[in-house]
């Protein structure tokens, strides 16, 4: 049985400072490889108007339930990056679990110095990732 499921939120994060970007994704896959899946989320959204929000943490549960599935977590790559515009980049990534793969798209948007998630979506199928993605059209870093 093949398991689809898809998760969504939006989160709106305020940034200051220059325009050298940490990325969220980076620092919250880095928490769940380090202190497990309960740090994953919480950290994405960390300093968020959502943080601690039930409808955000609960998504925890649909990430175990992946687990339950696939096995622990491995690792992630990151796929594609597209950038949107001098301050939003879409970065489509896959998180690698024992038996299967979680694929996921996050929104980052550069304020001040530091990139803020806007939107994350997880998804099984891959090709209802790309159609997530749409049409945008992805440029190289600096081309803006």
């Amino acid at each position: 049985m093949r398991l689809a499921i898809a998760l969504c939120a939006t989160v709106f994060l305020a940034a200051a400072g220059d325009d050298t970007f940490a990325s969220p994704l980076e620092e919250a896959m880095t928490a769940y490889r380090e202190r497990g899946l309960k740090a994953f989320i919480p950290t994405l959204v960390k300093g968020s108007p959502l943080e601690g929000d039930n409808s955000v943490v609960e998504k925890t549960a649909v990430i175990r339930r992946i687990e339950s599935y696939y096995g622990g977590f491995d690792g992630y790559e990151v796929l594609e990056q597209c950038r949107l515009g001098s301050r939003v980049r879409l970065v489509l990534y896959v998180m690698n679990y024992k038996r299967g793969p979680l694929y996921g798209v996050v929104t980052l948007y550069g304020a001040g110095g530091r990139e803020v998630v806007t939107r994350f979506n997880f998804q099984t199928d891959a090709v209802k990732l790309w159609q997530d993605r749409g049409n945008l059209p992805c440029r190289e870093p600096g081309t803006e």
